[in-house]
């Protein structure tokens, strides 16, 4: 289901439903490797922050 648009349709309305129950900050997490998820998470409007390891 790569590149058919469910993980930024889903991914966009998890973040509506956040900000509509009074959440203020959001964070994401995903593998280094994954490009293809920090592209999509930086289209959202994610900035990166740092590097966890665990």
């Amino acid at each position: 289901y790569t590149r058919q648009g469910y993980a930024i349709e889903a991914i966009t309305a998890t973040i509506d439903w956040i900000k509509e129950n009074g959440f203020s900050l959001i964070k994401a997490g995903v593998n280094p490797e994954n490009t293809l998820s920090k592209k999509l998470l930086i289209r959202i409007g994610f900035n990166f922050s740092s590097i966890e390891d665990g």
